[in-house]
């Protein structure tokens, strides 16, 4: 019983002491400058959890932070997102 505890605890405390990713750092830093704070989504845990061991047309992650009654220009976000994980992170569509 003590074993199974203590790798529950280690377990818990894993994603504590990974680093943040890219997209958690954007949504901390949108969060900060813009005083806003991230809308719970009821469920979506779920649907992260679906996409994760299905993988739908090769997706293997899905990341989503929906804020309310926020007003920030497409050219201050740009700048943001830029400043937080770089200017790489825009896709570009590829043409058939």
């Amino acid at each position: 019983m003590r074993r199974l505890l203590a790798t529950l605890s280690v377990a818990a405390a894993l994603p504590l002491a990974l680093p943040a990713s890219e997209f958690d750092w954007l949504v901390r830093e949108f969060s900060r400058q813009s005083d806003a704070k991230p809308v719970h989504i009821p469920l979506f845990g779920l649907a992260r959890f679906a996409v994760a061991t299905t993988h739908p047309a090769g997706t293997s992650e899905l990341h989503l932070a929906l804020f309310q009654d926020v007003e920030v220009e497409s050219g201050r976000f740009s700048q943001m997102t830029d400043k937080a994980v770089g200017p790489g992170w825009r896709h570009k569509a590829r043409r058939s």
